[in-house]
């Protein structure tokens, strides 16, 4: 039990902890670079999640799922907002929560299951693979930019 809980210690304060400073390091480093290094750490936490056989090596894993996760959080919604127009920020951030979390919630109900059919290593294998995606639809966003400049 005490191991548990400093893996999930280890998650929570890495996902809510740079909050105070994300939109620092968006103003200085660019909001592009911002979401792929946190999708770049959410990579890494899948691969050594999938094959971790350690406890300190699994809260390495979460310190960067954490990490990751409040770069992309962070970053997605200042993206969100600078592609839309004033009068419609409110309405597309509240749908975009809606849906968010009612994604959240199916999986939250299906993880459990989830785990019982792929098993933990198939779980995290998955997870890279969506992160995958993510990256190169990161990749072409920032190519579509520089050559809209």
């Amino acid at each position: 039990m005490t191991e548990i809980t400093i893996v999930t210690q280890t998650q929570v304060l890495a996902m809510f902890g740079p909050a105070f400073v994300t939109g620092h390091l968006i103003s200085r480093h660019g909001l592009n670079r911002i979401l792929l290094t946190g999708a770049g750490l959410m990579l890494i936490a899948a691969l050594i999640g999938a094959f971790a056989a350690s406890v300190p090596v699994y809260v390495l894993s979460r310190l960067c799922v954490g990490i990751g996760w409040n770069f992309l959080f962070v970053g997605s919604a200042v993206l969100l907002s600078t592609t839309h127009r004033p009068a419609e920020r409110g309405k597309v951030q509240g749908l975009n929560d809606q849906f968010m979390f009612l994604l959240v919630t199916i999986a939250c109900l299906g993880a459990a299951s989830a785990l019982k059919r792929f098993g933990w290593q198939n779980l995290n294998l998955l997870a890279g693979a969506s992160v995958l995606i993510a990256i190169a639809a990161l990749v072409r966003m920032v190519h579509c930019q520089q050559r809209a400049r």
